[in-house]
């Protein structure tokens, strides 16, 4: 259902002073952005829960217009290794409220990150800001980075 949290849960056996059933579940909050791992006993008592941070913003977002029309290819720094995806904002104006388009990009594992943008109006500027996001909320904003298409 939509809003609904997500929860995955595996079980083990021990044996000792810690015997019996056991398991770890994991919790995703769809709306509310909550997200924690538990440990729980096999009474279903929670025995430790650890929350899992919102990422860390991206930086050095900069942007260059390409020999092609129409097209401007941007870079940043992934500062977090948490993301499961990042928002990339697109403006004709620094307060990005004219002509606003977010695009979903997929999370990387390097550490850096680059999209090409095309199809886009010739000689027109535009404005580029990106965050980062997880089940547990979006960072905040990168620097703004502007670029005139050809």
């Amino acid at each position: 259902a939509a809003g609904a949290s997500q929860i995955l849960s595996f079980g083990w056996d021990t044996a000792g002073a810690n015997a019996g059933n056991h398991t770890l579940t994991a919790s995703v909050g769809a709306i509310t952005g909550e997200s924690e791992v538990q440990a729980a006993n096999n009474s279903g008592s929670t025995i430790s829960t650890v929350e899992i941070p919102a990422p860390a913003a991206p930086s050095h977002l900069s942007t260059a217009a390409t020999s092609r029309f129409g097209e401007i290819h941007l870079t940043w720094s992934d500062n977090s290794g948490n993301e499961t995806e990042f928002v990339l904002q697109r403006a004709t104006n620094s307060g990005f409220t004219s002509n606003l388009t977010e695009i979903l990009l997929p999370a990387n594992s390097d550490g850096t990150a680059s999209y090409t943008d095309s199809g886009l109006k010739r000689k027109t500027q535009y404005y580029y800001r990106v965050r980062a996001v997880n089940s547990a909320g979006s960072s905040a904003y990168s620097n703004t980075a502007t670029a005139k298409t050809r």
